[in-house]
């Protein structure tokens, strides 16, 4: 009976670098596929090679290589240049100087001044065609680049140039604005003791107010004790005095409410000359500010203001990605195919083989409904 076979189960490591390169081959195609030119009035927008890699500076030097010699090859010559020590060693090149400065010539005695070029000229046969050095993938490599109009252009030169000049002004301005701190330095004070001001002018205000008082009340006074000694009423009467009180208290009165103005008068004065000085002060350090903060207005300005020129826009480009085919499950799909085969055939074997033995038993058993006995007897015949 033979053994089951069943398939090999995939290596994980290799599906996975399969499905890994699988994944690269597409992200270099969806790379290839959005690298396409836009053009448009505001100017280009174009992918070129990026030439900065080593890898892309070795290929242009084995394509000069390659171009020398396939100059050379169809020119008749060699693709192959000899070395120098090969040279030297036939004798078609002798060096008649030193060790240290060399001075090579040919079997002429022609002096040789390129050593160089002369092993890519001279040769033996006709070899073989050189082969083109094949591209590394480095080459592929590309960078974005945008070329403006003229007038795009332009533009952008004098937004860059006014750039430069507004950053020369804010460094302008950062150097005064900072170069100095703030101080109250120079502005005037308020005064706090108005009292000398206001005792002048109570005494002004009063002094013109009872300037004609004393005059007009002595009159008032003489025409009062002649009115009353017209009357009869002696000097020291009850009547006499009560009419004068009366004169004594409206006099008084008048000179009081001169005194309870002047008062006033002063009290307003003084408040004036304090709002005066308090408000001169305010002025001054307002005016200061101002000086402090103009540079500071005329710097946010600069910094946070929009460009006064526009640049170009840029274009939007589409891009198109191409998607990595499933590597991993086509082999794991096939796997399971090679299982479920193994597997199907194995099962229709163990049935046969079932069948078979069956059969064999049927011969054995008469019950099984087989020829019986006599079919017994005659296979025993055989044994």
């Amino acid at each position: 009976m033979g053994k089951k076979s069943s398939p090999k189960p995939p290596s994980p490591e290799q599906t996975a670098q399969a499905q890994a390169q699988a994944n690269k081959e597409a992200i270099q195609e969806s790379a290839k596929i959005n690298r396409y030119n836009i053009e448009n009035p505001f100017g280009t927008t174009k992918w070129v090679a990026d030439t900065s890699s080593p890898q892309y500076q070795k290929y242009q030097n084995e394509m000069k290589d390659y171009e020398k010699r396939l100059a050379l090859y169809n020119a008749g010559g060699s693709t192959k240049a000899p070395t120098l020590d090969d040279l030297l060693k036939s004798g078609d090149v002798v060096n008649r100087g030193s060790q240290v400065n060399k001075k090579y010539y040919d079997k002429a005695g022609n002096k040789i001044d390129n050593i160089d070029q002369y092993i890519l000229n001279v040769g033996a046969a006709k070899g073989t065609k050189p082969v083109m050095p094949t591209a590394p993938e480095a080459i592929y490599n590309q960078k974005l680049i945008q070329e403006l109009s003229p007038d795009q252009q332009r533009m952008l030169d004098l937004q860059e140039q006014l750039g430069i000049t507004l950053g020369g002004k804010a460094n302008t301005l950062a150097s005064k604005l900072f170069g100095t701190d703030f101080n109250y330095e120079g502005i005037s004070g308020v005064p706090t003791d108005y009292s000398g001001s206001r005792k002048a002018a109570e005494d002004r205000v009063y002094e013109s107010l009872t300037r004609n008082m004393d005059r007009d009340f002595g009159r008032v006074e003489e025409t009062l004790r002649q009115r009353l000694a017209n009357q009869g009423l002696p000097t020291t009467g009850a009547a006499f005095e009560r009419e004068l009180a009366n004169y004594y208290n409206s006099r008084n009165q008048a000179s009081q409410s001169a005194a309870d103005q002047a008062y006033r008068y002063g009290a307003t004065e003084e408040a004036n000359l304090y709002n005066r000085a308090l408000g001169e002060r305010n002025r001054q350090i307002a005016e200061r500010l101002q000086l402090r903060t103009q540079p500071m207005n005329e710097l946010a300005a600069i910094l946070q203001g929009s460009p006064a020129i526009g640049s170009a826009p840029q274009a939007n480009q589409p891009q198109y990605q191409v998607q990595s085919p499933d590597v991993a499950g086509a082999i794991n799909t096939q796997y399971q195919g090679q299982l479920q085969n193994a597997q199907q055939k194995a099962s229709k074997k163990g049935d046969t083989l079932g069948t078979a033995a069956g059969i064999g038993l049927s011969f054995i058993n008469p019950a099984a409904g087989y020829a019986g006995a006599n079919t017994v007897n005659s296979l025993g015949g055989l044994y």
